[in-house]
């Protein structure tokens, strides 16, 4: 195999690695979503539909600790 052959399969392997990435977390937020749907209004510390905010590159790294916490304080009311 050349070595461009080689760069392509190894380029075509991080590919697919960061397509099933996306794939699971956005499984992910949408099962974050739903529970937050289910919370009470008035124990939400944020929207559902602020956890699409994490598909946000380098944004995702800050929100995801303030979203965790206002989860976590609203899951005590469901």
């Amino acid at each position: 195999m050349r070595e461009e052959e080689a760069l392509i399969v190894v380029g075509l392997f991080f590919l697919f690695i960061i397509l099933v990435w996306y794939v699971v977390n956005v499984f992910y937020l949408l099962t974050l979503n739903k529970a937050l749907k289910r919370v009470d209004t008035s124990r939400r510390g944020t929207s559902p539909g602020m956890v699409w905010l994490n598909l946000i590159p380098l944004f995702n790294l800050g929100w995801h600790i303030y979203r965790g916490a206002n989860v976590g304080c609203a899951g005590e009311g469901i």
